[in-house]
């Protein structure tokens, strides 16, 4: 009986232990980190949570089998204490009785002559005599007896009393315990659910983040692969170039325009979706048409024949009709082997 009960304040002293440690291991601020503990602190909270349960399950079902016993040892203290008054009520007749026949017996025989009859008269009161003197002995050892299982008795039942009051203070301290808990696990459910919907909107937010600046942040080629030189500022890039070659598309698109402007020569637009145009402008002759698709590195035109006079060619990356920075956009691999210098 002991051994269970000091189980049961075993479980009981390590979930109270838990409890404070986990409260504290949630304060941190990175959010990632704070989902996973409150996970795991649930995960924790919810075994503790059926231990408890079960344990009070246990207890329970010690309780009301320290109730059933109590109960019977109160009936049988009852029926002892009823049995030992009895005996002692008939014990009190006898002991009357038997000072009557001793009294008779004496009287009978003081400074007489008996007669054959009277002898025998006496001798059947003496036999009668010893037979209830043996029954107020077996009186006095019975009442013994049960005195004695008496007192037994009544120390099994204040035994069983305090393991009641042990058991019952243990269970209302368990349902204490899983109260706490309980509330504890639904406070962290709910901040769970909130740094999960956090997280999830931050998670969308940032892709929708990256799914706006992808393109834009994937590297452009240069449009031509021999110049002799590069100036480029905070929007677009010049190539200089004094031989015929072709002029590429820096990524795959769709061509939107065709034209040419008087003084600063062909100009070619290409839409690469998500609002970002790469724009050809220079001494080139395009050969793409408005409508058609192309690849990278497929050929818009050619470079004119410029001799020995330098050839000029402006190339810029637009996002929702904003010049960007192009240089920084650029591939490196396709410029490091050629001069660049700033405008």
């Amino acid at each position: 009986m002991e051994n269970y009960l000091k189980y049961l304040l075993a479980i009981a002293f390590f979930s109270f232990c838990f409890a404070g440690l986990s409260e504290a291991a949630v304060k941190k601020t990175n959010p990632h980190k704070n989902l996973r503990q409150h996970k795991n602190e649930l995960a924790s909270i919810s075994k503790q949570i059926y231990s408890l349960e079960s344990n009070l399950g246990k207890g329970n079902k010690r309780y009301l089998k320290t109730l059933d016993q109590r109960k019977k040892l109160e009936e049988l203290i009852v029926k002892l204490d009823n049995e030992i008054k009895s005996d002692q009520k008939l014990n009190e007749e006898k002991k009357v009785e038997t000072r009557k026949r001793l009294k008779q017996v004496l009287v009978q025989g003081f400074g007489k002559v008996s007669t054959p009859a009277q002898v025998l008269s006496r001798k059947l009161v003496l036999n009668l005599l010893k037979k209830e003197l043996a029954e107020l002995n077996r009186i006095h050892k019975k009442r013994a007896k049960l005195i004695k299982s008496m007192e037994i008795s009544k120390a099994k039942y204040e035994d069983l009393r305090r393991v009641e009051s042990d058991l019952l203070s243990l269970m209302n301290e368990m349902e204490e315990s899983k109260r706490e808990k309980s509330l504890r696990y639904v406070k962290l459910k709910e901040e769970k659910e909130k740094l999960r919907k956090k997280l999830k909107f931050n998670k969308a937010k940032s892709l929708a983040k990256r799914k706006k600046t992808k393109l834009i942040s994937e590297r452009f080629s240069t449009p031509l692969t021999d110049f002799i030189d590069m100036e480029y500022a905070k929007k677009g890039v010049t190539y200089k170039f004094n031989s015929r070659q072709a002029v590429r598309t820096s990524r795959a698109g769709k061509i939107i325009h065709t034209g040419s402007l008087s003084t600063y020569g062909n100009v070619v637009m290409v839409d690469h979706g998500n609002e970002v145009k790469s724009i050809y402008l220079g001494q080139f002759l395009p050969s793409v048409k408005k409508g058609q698709s192309v690849n990278a590195g497929e050929s818009l035109g050619k470079t004119f024949d410029v001799a020995k006079n330098e050839g000029k060619l402006y190339f810029e990356v637009r996002k929702k009709n904003k010049a960007q920075n192009t240089i920084l956009l650029l591939d490196k691999n396709t410029t490091k082997n050629n001069n660049r210098r700033r405008m």
